[in-house]
């Protein structure tokens, strides 16, 4: 792979470089080896064993202060698939240089890295600079090529944009945006919008965006978000949202024939007593589609304890109803129970269980309910060697039985030189 290489090149010449000194590496590695009774894509059955690699790397303290080194990538091997088929793949998910000024005033970054600023939110190679004045106004510039096309051919994307602002810290955060994405050399994004953070007061918080699009002349995206905490142990939360994901996505994606304008608003209420250890939770959404409208309520409580070590056992329901009945047959309301439990023994041995039954008010290939069970254990072999086993067994309209087992082994490195 292209990018590994690129990373592993640029290391090797950080570390050979004379007057490097200091460094700090940072290295962890996970293998997640999963046992299926099936292909999910395939009509075969039998052991598949889709076995995944997730590595990241820092490197810090270089000779130059303020350059840092962050890469993330994964690969997968299938065991038990028809050798002629495709029995691995794998991509780099993020490998840049990172610089930041000793003063914080300015920062840049190069290479594969994610990009959240206002209107963008894409995965891109490429350059992002960002600055800040003393008197908190904020720049921010990037440019690059989008890691995926639209098109399968990206020698003909590009994007670009930036977002200004105004930066209050842990008070106000105001900004706006604009983004420029090309397809095969046409237009695919022109977007624009607001977005902001304010804390008029301590308990009181509040976030929103408003995203438009250019090409399609329309609002695409906007939000608010507002919250309160009269109390040390209370919070309560409204919001509301409206996105049309086929202008978000933008005009050369297959996918916005599957997609909808929809709305939803809802309010939301967190408790936690410090004293019996308990946390509720409840809530109410309602959605609106183009020509459904539904509601979701839920409730959920969660008991902290100390048996034996760090225990949480916990319970929760969820309803989701239709107003009238559903024009898409893929739609339909349902009731869903859960429970958990979490525990945490000695310090090292790690174990949770988690039971999901679900109606649904329609019959779906002739089941009304499902069933998922999943049962979790963890042994911490060294400080930074952990390994976790998984099981997972369902009832479900998709599958009549499924089995899964996983395997996580997760070992940490870091050194100094």
């Amino acid at each position: 792979m292209k990018q590994f290489k690129l990373i592993i090149f640029v290391l090797g010449a950080l570390i050979s470089y004379p007057s490097l000194y200091a460094a700090t590496v940072d290295f962890s590695s996970r293998t997640f080896p999963r046992f299926l009774d099936s292909v999910p894509e395939e009509n075969s059955t039998g052991l598949y064993v889709p076995t995944y690699e997730y590595l990241t790397l820092n490197v810090n303290t270089f000779g130059i202060e303020g350059l840092s080194l962050s890469a993330s990538g994964w690969g997968r091997l299938d065991i038990g698939r028809d050798i002629d088929s495709n029995d691995g793949d794998g991509d780099l998910l993020y490998g840049y240089l990172d610089y930041r000024e000793s003063r914080n005033l300015y920062h840049v970054r190069l290479g594969r890295q994610f990009l959240f600023r206002g209107v963008a939110l894409d995965n891109m190679d490429g350059i992002f600079i960002d600055g800040i004045s003393p008197y908190g106004l904020v720049m921010e510039g990037f440019a690059g090529k989008p890691v995926l096309s639209k098109s399968g051919d990206i020698s003909g994307d590009f994007l670009y944009g930036g977002r200004v602002g105004y930066r209050l810290p842990w008070r106000l955060d105001l900004g706006i945006s604009a983004l420029q994405s090309l397809e095969n050399g046409e237009a695919d994004r022109q977007n624009i919008g607001l977005d902001g953070f304010a804390r008029p007061i301590g308990i009181v918080e509040m976030s929103w965006k408003l995203f438009y699009s250019i090409l399609f002349e329309d609002i695409y995206e906007g939000s608010l978000t507002a919250s309160v905490s009269p109390l040390d142990w209370l919070k309560v939360s409204i919001s509301g949202e409206s996105t049309d994901p086929k202008v978000r996505i933008g005009a050369n994606s297959i996918f916005s024939v599957f997609t909808e304008k929809y709305y939803d608003a809802g309010i939301r209420i967190d408790s936690h007593c410090p004293v019996t250890g308990i946390d509720f939770n409840a809530s109410y959404y309602n959605y609106q589609y183009a020509t459904d409208q539904a509601h979701r309520f839920s409730a959920g409580a969660a008991y902290s304890a100390r048996l034996l070590g760090d225990n949480i056992f916990g319970a929760s329901f969820e309803q989701l109803t239709y107003s009238d009945e559903p024009t898409s047959e893929t739609m339909t309301g349902y009731y869903q129970f859960r429970i958990f439990t979490e525990n945490t023994f000695i310090e090292k041995i790690t174990a949770s269980a988690e039971y999901i039954h679900t109606i649904y008010d329609e019959y779906i290939n002739n089941y009304n309910g499902s069933n998922d069970i999943t049962v979790s254990a963890g042994y911490s072999i060294l400080k930074d060697l952990n390994i976790l086993g998984s099981l997972y067994y369902s009832i479900t309209p998709r599958y009549t039985q499924e089995i899964q087992g996983s395997v996580f082994i997760t070992y940490l490195f870091g050194t100094t030189f």
